[in-house]
């Protein structure tokens, strides 16, 4: 299943897969801050996808994926960042 990941992608999988994927037993528990904490110095990461037990046992392999980009406050239009800060921030999906 992982080796799918790395398969190129697009219609004629014109583009790489650019992806690091991580097993680290060690990390079992971690909670999502820990983890975006771990890659915050990342400038090229712009979203984590994480497996647990559950994942791997569960028939639809859901992943928890969180991002990591947060929108530049200084070119959105003021109603919309107001609507943003009283909002909690988005980070999972």
């Amino acid at each position: 299943m992982v080796g799918e990941l790395y398969r190129p992608w697009g219609s004629a999988d014109e583009f790489p897969a650019t992806v690091q994927v991580v097993d680290a037993p060690d990390w079992s528990g971690a909670t999502a801050d820990e983890v975006l904490a771990a890659v915050d110095e990342d400038e090229y990461l712009s979203v984590v996808f994480l497996a647990d037990c559950h994942t791997m046992q569960s028939p639809a392999r859901a992943l928890l994926a969180l991002t990591t980009i947060w929108e530049d406050e200084g070119d959105l239009d003021p109603v919309y960042y107001q609507e943003l800060i009283e909002s909690p921030e988005p980070r999972e999906f």
